[in-house]
């Protein structure tokens, strides 16, 4: 009987961190579901936002690369801050959703856009113009939902928002 495979997104190293990270860094996978993926835990922010995410390092880990995105995933909801291991060096990823529900490239970058969103927002420059700077803000029911709404190219990615 054979292992059933799941699909998932490998985010590849780069040096040119920020939101406009090029979209080539992305490749969908088919990994089998056994994968090595499945016994890391799920990553704070993605349960904060209810959409379960796992993310695992692959062997690479070349010096004066970044991963951004990797690091967004790993962030702490609260202090919005990622482990050091997850800041620098990290390396090329997979992320898999925790359910093995497929995970696209779309909805990786919409959910990576959301958490860039509430790292910017959240900054010592918005809070010294005096913007509200709260992250929790970004954790209210329906804020990743319509946030989802509006994303270009966006379609259902079967999250349970009545729990966000």
């Amino acid at each position: 009987m054979s292992i059933p495979n799941v699909y998932g997104v490998m985010l590849c190293a780069t040096d040119s961190p920020g939101p406009n990270q090029n979209r080539s860094s992305f490749i969908e996978v088919s990994l089998p579901a056994n994968h090595k993926v499945f016994s890391e835990k799920v990553t704070p922010i993605s349960r904060k936002l209810d959409l379960p995410l796992l993310v695992h390092r692959l062997k690479t880990r070349t010096i004066g690369t970044t991963n951004p995105r990797a690091c967004w995933l790993n962030i702490d909801p609260e202090n919005l801050l990622a482990p050091m291991e997850w800041q620098d060096h990290v390396g090329n990823v997979v992320v898999v959703r925790a359910d093995k529900k497929p995970l696209s490239i779309k909805d990786l970058t919409a959910f990576t856009d959301y958490v860039y969103e509430i790292l910017s927002t959240s900054d010592p420059v918005h809070k010294e113009i005096g913007e509200p700077c709260d992250p929790r803000r970004y954790y209210k029911p329906g804020k990743f939902e319509e946030y989802m709404e509006d994303y270009p190219g966006s379609r259902n990615i079967d999250v349970d928002f009545s729990r966000v």
